[in-house]
């Protein structure tokens, strides 16, 4: 048998076999958090009876599988004297579609876990139900395993659900739960419940507890790359020369290359050389080149702020042209930014995304925030502008067509977030007429706009959410934290929760470049643009060079530099594009 302290020790122990009850539970309790079995709370499937004599206080609790209805999850505990047991019900986010998800639920909003779910009950004390008023407090922490104990094991052993970020409510801590008051480990998985006081173990009677040793610490889940640091690499021989012998362990000349020989003279071939890392550039210059920019949409030589022949020209081509090739056209010059030639960017770092989260990433995080802000002003800008009320309701339709686009068909959440952020924006929000024609002319657009867009990104910045097919993360929020201040209106501790949140997002993004390259390109081969990203008024129409001339004014936008952009000429283009909004719908309700 394996001992407790040895390697094996996490092997799962095989179906059957006679392992000693402690160490079958110290096993399971040892588990990754995302199994069911890692939390003591968890009985596995036992019978209300049986569940029953497990709950002598008010507030004591437990989870279990239904015994009547495997599959099911019961909350069972006591309150006021009476036993009280709660199903657990499973709700199904997006049916039917690739994004179907499963949450659960007892009364009020849903959690994608059930060790989140208890959580969220015992860390507040918040009544499990109104009816009863009953809360949970105190775990009753099993005595046996589950897989080799009394209690039957699940169907297939392991009850698993998806992963949710470290850092969020339920994380694991590094080690369990230590010793209660009467100096006996309580056995309870610290990713199971936040630090309770000290209670006595409960033990069900006849079961008896073999081995009360803690369980080992859990190991990291998250195996990161430890940027900017280059191993050493030992310095090899050269080789010995050679005959005229194939030089390989082979008779073919085809082999390994290490002979049986060399295997045991302990001589080895050279090992390859390092690739070399290309420097770090301390200062880069920005992506956006105002001044070398030329189109076909603007006066060659000088163009006054928000030109009226321009913008006449902007809203021909967002009106004839089908949403999904101005989304694709969006998305191939967000992916330039953002993916961009897979170059090394310093110190092997050939994706954005992956420069975004590291220190030599700071022009690329102020080129980030510029291209949404200035974007974002775009969009405003082409509904507001507008004198016409039919061209102006088609514009915000079309926008909101676009952003449908951007996020399902291509998965590109930074452009739309930004296409969203403009319609939220208090200059287009004021256009109390025009929405409502949008929503007469256009009811399915506007209610997807309402009911789905806009909450997505006003959430984005606390939850994670997104699809399988994702090419372009929502970055902007992590840039905005590593580059600004925080706001002062905001309370602080909302403030930490979304910077906990997105710093942990920050570090997933990192390790996932390499899908989203195969999304983006999969998206793109499905879906081009109306050309490579290189001219075109269509291609134009989505280039930050443009919008700064647009908006801002070919001087102006040419002789500021980034900050005086940001700084200045932005929060000067919105003023004017409120006496806009306001001209076009002077009295909103």
């Amino acid at each position: 048998m394996v001992s407790p302290g040895s390697k094996a020790h996490h092997e799962e122990p095989a179906r059957g076999g006679h392992e000693p009850t402690g160490v079958t539970l110290e096993w399971e309790l040892a588990l990754d958090s995302s199994d069911l079995r890692s939390h003591a709370w968890f009985h596995g499937r036992l019978g209300r009876m049986e569940a029953e004599e497990l709950l002598s206080s008010d507030g004591d609790f437990l989870v279990r599988e239904s015994a009547s209805q495997p599959g099911e999850f019961v909350l069972s505990c006591r309150w006021n004297g009476n036993n009280v047991h709660f199903m657990v019900n499973k709700v199904r986010i997006k049916p039917d579609t690739i994004y179907e998800t499963e949450q659960f639920v007892l009364e009020d909003e849903p959690y994608e876990t059930i060790p989140h779910l208890i959580t969220s009950y015992v860390g507040v004390e918040r009544a499990v139900s109104a009816a009863t008023g009953a809360r949970i407090r105190r775990p009753v922490n099993r005595t046996a395993a589950i897989g080799g104990g009394q209690t039957p094991a699940p169907a297939g052993g392991r009850l698993s659900w998806r992963r949710s970020l470290t850092g969020r409510s339920g994380r694991r801590a590094d080690s369990a739960e230590q010793l209660s008051s009467s100096g006996a480990p309580r056995l309870c998985s610290s990713g199971s419940l936040p630090r309770l006081s000290a209670a006595p173990l409960y033990q069900k009677p006849g079961r008896l507890l073999a081995d009360q040793r803690s369980p080992p610490p859990k190991p990291d889940r998250f195996e990161g790359r430890e940027y900017a640091e280059i191993p050493d690499i030992p310095e090899q021989p050269a080789p010995a020369a050679v005959g005229s012998g194939s030089g390989s362990g082979s008779d073919s000349g085809h082999g390994s290359g290490d002979s049986a020989a060399d295997r045991a003279a302990g001589n080895r071939p050279p090992a390859a050389p390092a690739p070399a890392l290309a420097p770090v550039e301390l200062s880069p210059a920005s992506a956006f080149d105002v001044g070398a920019f030329e189109t076909i949409l603007l006066p060659l030589t000088h163009n006054a702020p928000l030109d009226r022949t321009a913008l006449r020209g902007v809203i021909m081509e967002l009106l004839e042209t089908e949403p999904a090739q101005l989304a694709a056209t969006l998305t191939a010059w967000d992916l330039r930014l953002l993916h961009g030639d897979g170059r090394d960017r310093g110190l092997g770092v050939t994706c954005g995304i992956e420069l975004l989260t590291l220190p030599q990433g700071q022009q690329l995080r102020m080129d980030v925030l510029e291209r949404s802000e200035w974007f974002s002003a775009f969009v405003i800008a082409s509904v507001v502008s507008l004198e016409d009320d039919d061209q102006r309701v088609r514009t915000i339709n079309r926008w909101i067509e676009v952003a449908i686009e951007t996020k399902t068909a291509l998965g590109n959440l930074y452009g739309f977030a930004n296409v969203v952020q403009a319609l939220c924006s208090s200059q287009v929000q004021r256009l109390y007429t025009s929405w409502h024609q949008v929503r007469q002319r256009f009811t399915s657009s506007a209610v997807q706009f309402d009911a789905q867009l806009a909450p997505w990104v006003r959430r984005a910045a606390y939850t994670a959410d997104e699809a399988p097919n994702t090419c372009i993360p929502h970055v902007a929020p992590l840039a905005a934290l590593l580059e600004e201040p925080l706001a002062a209106e905001q309370p602080v501790s909302e403030q930490l929760d979304a910077a906990l949140h997105l710093l942990s997002e920050g570090r997933r993004m990192a390790t996932e470049c390499d899908t989203y390259r195969r999304n983006a390109r999969a998206a793109l081969a499905a879906r081009p643009a109306s050309s490579d990203g290189d001219g075109g008024p269509r291609d134009d129409l989505f280039r930050t060079e443009f919008h700064l001339r647009l908006l801002a004014g070919s001087k102006a936008a040419t002789a500021a530099d980034q900050q005086r952009r940001r700084e200045e000429l932005l929060p000067r283009v919105h003023k004017v594009l409120a006496v806009l909004a306001e001209q076009r719908d002077p009295s909103p309700t």
